[in-house]
């Protein structure tokens, strides 16, 4: 035997020679124009045209109803956009007024009247202190407060028993109750 038999037979394998196709010469096709572009006799029924018509309503229908729903839709959608707009120029708005109040010199006015505010509570306590140093040392610290308030503008603003008080400048801490109406709005110890 031949060893391409063996293989063959081992491997079950045909070989087959490519068929070769010859091109073959046809003469071209001549087609009537006018004839292609005859208009088609169209024969519809009664029955045909109700389900034509059944059809295209209902297509009308159903864009109707997706126009109804787009609609819709798209003013939520507006409606969400212009409330997230509207919230971040809020947000915008105080962050800008942050930056102002910072600006005019506004930051620190809730620290520094706190300040303050220790400054007039403990003034007089240096009097009431019997030990020297003690006393020395807490009178250097009243006066270091006292630099940093006016340091950032901050004045003491005194007011005697009986003076009108200025609604600008002083903060009423309690109401006293008299039955003189001449006492009214004035400042009381």
């Amino acid at each position: 035997m031949c060893e391409n038999e063996n293989n063959n037979d081992n491997n079950h394998e045909s070989i087959a020679e490519p068929l070769s196709i010859q091109p073959t010469l046809s003469s071209p096709v001549e087609v009537d124009i006018e004839q292609q572009t005859a208009e088609p006799v169209q024969v519809q029924t009664e029955g045909q045209e109700n389900i034509f018509e059944k059809e295209v309503a209902k297509i009308n229908t159903g864009i109707e109803n997706l126009s109804v729903k787009l609609f819709s839709e798209i003013r939520e959608i507006h409606k969400v956009c212009q409330n997230f707009i509207a919230g971040s120029l809020r947000d915008a708005e105080a962050e800008l007024d942050k930056y102002h109040e910072i600006d005019r010199g506004r930051a620190f006015d809730d620290v520094l009247s706190s300040i303050a505010g220790i400054y007039i509570d403990h003034e007089d306590l240096p009097g009431s202190i019997e030990d020297e140093n003690l006393r020395k040392r807490v009178n250097y610290i009243l006066l270091d407060i006292l630099q940093v308030l006016e340091a950032y503008g901050v004045k003491i603003q005194k007011s005697n028993e009986g003076d009108d008080r200025n609604l600008r400048l002083t903060k009423v801490i309690e109401y006293v109750e008299t039955d003189n109406p001449e006492l009214n709005g004035k400042i009381a110890s």
